[in-house]
């Protein structure tokens, strides 16, 4: 599982790519790339790649990582993971 920090590094270093993809993951954030599974998130109107995951659930960890950083204080939906806290 990626660190918070490796997270944030993949947020800085790569361009936002808009993907056309429907999830079927039932995971917020979290879509089918290949053989693989891809963390996305959108902040400010752009969409921003957070990395790609062998599975599903490593993505959306990813994925709450990305909200609980970004939006802070927000009302915006976590992925629900069992053994999984952001605190």
């Amino acid at each position: 599982m990626p660190t918070f920090d490796e997270i944030m590094a993949a947020l800085l270093a790569k361009s936002p790519r808009v993907v056309r993809s429907v999830s079927a993951s039932k995971h917020r954030g979290v879509y089918r790339e290949y053989d693989k599974w891809l963390a996305l998130i959108r902040i400010d109107g752009r969409n921003i790649r957070l990395g790609i995951f062998a599975n599903k659930e490593d993505a959306a960890i990813a994925f709450n990582y990305a909200v609980a950083h970004y939006h802070f204080g927000k009302r915006v939906p976590i992925n629900k993971i069992e053994g999984w806290s952001h605190d």
